[in-house]
């Protein structure tokens, strides 16, 4: 399962980008999410200008901070 998130990310892309461009409706991922069905989704999305900026979660999920090592790697000051 190595490549399960970064596949899954690719493919969330591409079907976004169908309803950005109009090819398909906004209600159309729905479908397609709850359908689990990958053939009815929009072809896999390229990986070039694909980037990770940041990561947020919401204080409700009770996570710890990241250690201060590793703080600056994830766009925040040590």
């Amino acid at each position: 399962a190595n490549a399960f998130l970064h596949h899954m990310v690719r493919n969330l892309v591409g079907t976004l980008v169908y309803v950005g461009l109009g090819r398909q409706p906004p209600q159309w991922v729905t479908g397609v999410l709850d359908g689990r069905d990958r053939s009815a989704a929009a072809p896999t999305f390229a990986a070039a200008g694909l980037y990770l900026t940041g990561v947020e979660y919401d204080p409700a999920f009770g996570l710890p901070p990241p250690p201060d090592e590793i703080a600056p790697a994830c766009g925040e000051r040590a």
